[in-house]
This record gives structure tokens, C-alpha cells and sequence, in this order.
């Protein structure tokens, strides 16, 4: 059966092959490269990575940028070159030392840090790969960073909680340099997305919502076809994800997962004698019949079967 990811779970994921690679990403969660891929196309965080040519002073440009600003990686994130391509490329000029190239001048960090004052603290960590503990500690010693609790307006707090409803709080709170506590904190005044409790469903209450969906799903079958459709609904009227549910049905089994198969509509004695005739004016040919009553071939092998007509249409 196919395994339904939360959107927190499928952030984490794709957060992750942003900062690795996709493959990386793959064989750590265990999910299908292509699904992860398939993720990427609507949310776009992984940075799509085309292979291109680079010439030896384009090389040596980002290794200097990897040396002297924090590593492989702060270079990867800058130039959108894979951590591994950039080592291979050091491995044949040298221009950085790989066990030496994190270390930084009170230079370099005030630099860091004043980029953080200015365009947020996750974003420099991001942009020099550089933790975040890291530059707290420097933040303390140098003096640079401070804008350690800043203030919203009423319009920011609004976007910023948006955010968190369409896509996720941890998405938003990377996004914007906010913590998810304070997220939920503005939610509460708020109240943009609906929050979750962690409250505990008896099995009848859980029966109750299965039995739900599985009444929507008979009595609206245009509306409600599938599965998924009615999980949905219970969803947005109880606030009840829909992992849960198919987590509770199947255990309980309520609400069917395979389509509902429709017997097929009986077969009456008009249609029986119309083809009998049509038969029996094209000597017994099922195409030519077919095609003079305006029929498949398979309505008509079904009416023969249905009339007993096999025996002399053969």
C-alpha cells in the first residue's frame, strides 16, 4: 500500500537534499529518488543543478570562496555546485586545506555576522555554512550581531503565519528567522491555521469519523470518489489529518480502499431477440452485427452469452 507523508515529513525531506543531494536524501529516508523529485516540482527547495562546463579560473574562484568563507559547502550553497564536485576540483589545483579551511579571522566573522544582522540569522548560516551555535558565540565576543529579538507589525505576523498554514511552521520559521514557538504564539492571537492538540481518540470516536467518510463516500460518489476526497472533507471539518485515518482504517477497515466494482446491468430479452435477428441476417458474424446494431463487439459477446447463444454463434 502507498505510504502518505505529512507535509512536515516531506519538508524535512527535501530541506535535507538541499543541503545534500537528492540521492543523499533517498537512501537516509528511503525514499524513491523520484518521488523526492516529484516533491521538488510544486515547492521547489532543492536547487535544480545543471552540469556546466567551468573553466580553471571559474574553479579557482569558487575554491578561494570555499577557503576563505567556510568550506565545500558555504561554496556549494553560493555557486550552486555540488559539495563533491568542488573536492574533486581541490583535489587537482590544492587551494584550500580540507582540515584547515574552517578556521576564520575576526574579519571574516564580523562579516558573517553583519550579514546576519541584515538578511536574518538561519540565512547566513546558509549562505556561509556556518551553524548557527557558531555564530551566537561569535555574536557574544565580537559584538556584531544585534538583532536578536526584533519586532513585527500585525501585517508581518500575518504573512508569516500564511506561510505556516500553506506550507508548514518549520518552513516559515526558516523562511523568516523565526522560531516555530513564537509562530504558534502569534497563531493563538491569530488564529490563521487550525492547531494541533494532542488529544487522544477512543476507538468509537475513531469509528465514528471512519464510518464518516465511509457514508460520504456512498451516499456523493460524483463528489466524493475516492478515498483520499473523503479523508479530506473529515479533515477540514473535524481537523483530523488524513495520516491518522488511514492509519486508524487500517486497522479497523471500514472505509474501502479499492474502488466499489458495479455488477453489470442485466441483460433483457429485447436485446437478446434484436441480436439474435442481427446474427442470423449476417450469418452469425459478431462484427457485422456490431456494426449494424451500433455496438461493440464485447456488448454483443456479452448478450450472447446472457442469451445462451452460444451454441449456434460460435
Amino acid at each position: 500500500m502507498y505510504k502518505h507523508y505529512a507535509e512536515e515529513e516531506i519538508q524535512t525531506v527535501l530541506e535535507y537534499a538541499a543541503k545534500k543531494t537528492i540521492a543523499a536524501a533517498s537512501r537516509k529516508f528511503k525514499i524513491p529518488k523520484s518521488t523526492i523529485r516529484s516533491w521538488n516540482k510544486t515547492r521547489h527547495i532543492v536547487p535544480t543543478r545543471t552540469y556546466i562546463i567551468r573553466t580553471q579560473t571559474e574553479w579557482m574562484e569558487i575554491l578561494k570562496y570555499a577557503r576563505d568563507f567556510g568550506g565545500p559547502e558555504a561554496a556549494s550553497l553560493e555557486y550552486n555546485v555540488s559539495v563533491p564536485q568542488i573536492c574533486a576540483e581541490n583535489k587537482k589545483l590544492n587551494v584550500y586545506d580540507p582540515q584547515q579551511c574552517r578556521q576564520f579571522t575576526d574579519a571574516q566573522r564580523r562579516m558573517m555576522l553583519r550579514y546576519a544582522n541584515t538578511h536574518g540569522l538561519i540565512k547566513a548560516c546558509h549562505k556561509f555554512g556556518v551553524a548557527k551555535q557558531l555564530l551566537l558565540q561569535w555574536a557574544e565576543k565580537l559584538g556584531e550581531y544585534t538583532k536578536l529579538r526584533r519586532s513585527y507589525t500585525k501585517e508581518e505576523k500575518i504573512i508569516i503565519l500564511t506561510d505556516a498554514r500553506d506550507h508548514s511552521v518549520d518552513y516559515a520559521s526558516k523562511k523568516y528567522d523565526v522560531s516555530p514557538q513564537l509562530i504558534c504564539q502569534w497563531n493563538k492571537i491569530f488564529n490563521i491555521y487550525p492547531s494541533r492538540t494532542n488529544r487522544k481518540f477512543t476507538p468509537d470516536e475513531r469509528i465514528a469519523y471512519l464510518t464518516e467518510a465511509k457514508n460520504l463516500m456512498f451516499s456523493d460518489p460524483v463528489t466524493y470518489p475516492t478515498v483520499r476526497l473523503c479523508f479530506e472533507y473529515i479533515y477540514q471539518k473535524h481537523n483530523i489529518h488524513p495520516a491518522h485515518l488511514y492509519i486508524w482504517n487500517q486497522k479497523y477497515d471500514i472505509v474501502p480502499t479499492q474502488p466499489r466494482i458495479h455488477a453489470p446491468r442485466p441483460v433483457s430479452q429485447a436485446e437478446i431477440d434484436l441480436v439474435k435477428n442481427a446474427l442470423a441476417e449476417n450469418r452469425g458474424r459478431v462484427a457485422r452485427a456490431a456494426r449494424k446494431l451500433e455496438m461493440t463487439s464485447t456488448q454483443i459477446q456479452r448478450i450472447i452469452a446472457a442469451g445462451n447463444l452460444l451454441a449456434k454463434y460460435r
